[in-house]
Protein backbone atom coordinates (compact mmCIF):
# COMPACT_ATOMS: atom_id res chain seq x y z
CA UNK A 1 0.00 0.00 0.00
CA UNK A 2 1.38 3.35 -1.00
CA UNK A 3 0.64 6.65 0.70
CA UNK A 4 -0.13 9.60 -1.53
CA UNK A 5 1.89 12.82 -1.41
CA UNK A 6 -0.96 14.56 0.46
CA UNK A 7 -0.97 11.72 2.99
CA UNK A 8 2.77 12.03 3.56
CA UNK A 9 2.42 15.79 4.00
CA UNK A 10 -0.37 15.28 6.55
CA UNK A 11 1.71 12.71 8.46
CA UNK A 12 4.70 15.09 8.47
CA UNK A 13 2.51 17.94 9.72
CA UNK A 14 1.00 15.84 12.52
CA UNK A 15 4.45 14.52 13.48
CA UNK A 16 5.81 18.09 13.63
CA UNK A 17 2.91 19.20 15.85
CA UNK A 18 3.39 16.18 18.10
CA UNK A 19 7.14 16.77 18.46
CA UNK A 20 6.50 20.46 19.20
CA UNK A 21 3.90 19.58 21.84
CA UNK A 22 6.20 17.05 23.52
CA UNK A 23 9.07 19.56 23.46
CA UNK A 24 6.86 22.27 25.01
CA UNK A 25 5.72 19.86 27.76
CA UNK A 26 9.32 18.91 28.46
CA UNK A 27 10.43 22.55 28.69
CA UNK A 28 7.53 23.40 31.02
CA UNK A 29 8.46 20.42 33.19
CA UNK A 30 12.11 21.55 33.37
CA UNK A 31 11.41 25.24 34.08
CA UNK A 32 8.16 25.07 36.09
CA UNK A 33 9.86 25.86 39.43
CA UNK A 34 11.09 29.17 38.03
CA UNK A 35 7.53 30.13 37.05
CA UNK A 36 6.01 29.61 40.51
CA UNK A 37 5.80 32.59 42.85
CA UNK A 38 7.05 31.76 46.32
CA UNK A 39 5.93 34.38 48.83
CA UNK A 40 8.60 36.04 50.92
CA UNK A 41 8.55 37.61 54.35
CA UNK A 42 8.14 41.35 54.65
CA UNK A 43 11.25 43.50 54.71
CA UNK A 44 11.65 47.12 55.66
CA UNK A 45 13.59 49.01 52.96
CA UNK A 46 14.34 52.70 53.59
CA UNK A 47 12.86 54.98 50.94
CA UNK A 48 10.37 52.42 49.68
CA UNK A 49 6.74 52.51 50.76
CA UNK A 50 4.11 49.84 50.42
CA UNK A 51 0.40 50.16 49.97
CA UNK A 52 -1.69 47.40 51.51
CA UNK A 53 -4.60 46.31 49.30
CA UNK A 54 -7.24 44.34 51.20
CA UNK A 55 -9.26 42.09 48.94
CA UNK A 56 -11.38 40.57 51.67
CA UNK A 57 -9.58 37.25 52.04
CA UNK A 58 -6.05 38.28 51.12
CA UNK A 59 -3.90 41.32 51.85
CA UNK A 60 -1.56 42.33 49.03
CA UNK A 61 1.33 44.71 49.64
CA UNK A 62 2.32 46.80 46.61
CA UNK A 63 5.92 48.05 46.96
CA UNK A 64 6.69 51.37 45.31
CA UNK A 65 8.61 54.61 45.73
CA UNK A 66 5.34 56.49 45.65
CA UNK A 67 2.75 56.90 48.37
CA UNK A 68 -0.74 56.15 47.15
CA UNK A 69 -3.70 57.75 48.80
CA UNK A 70 -6.79 56.18 47.33
CA UNK A 71 -9.97 58.24 47.47
CA UNK A 72 -13.13 57.04 45.70
CA UNK A 73 -12.78 57.82 41.96
CA UNK A 74 -9.34 59.43 42.50
CA UNK A 75 -5.78 58.30 43.07
CA UNK A 76 -3.31 60.78 44.56
CA UNK A 77 0.42 60.18 44.07
CA UNK A 78 3.19 61.76 46.08
CA UNK A 79 6.73 61.09 44.89
CA UNK A 80 9.66 60.77 47.27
Amino acid sequence: MQISKNGRNMISFIATLTIGYVLMCFLLFIFHRQMIYFSTSEVNVPGIAYTPLDTGEVRINVWTNYIFRIVPNQIHLKAY
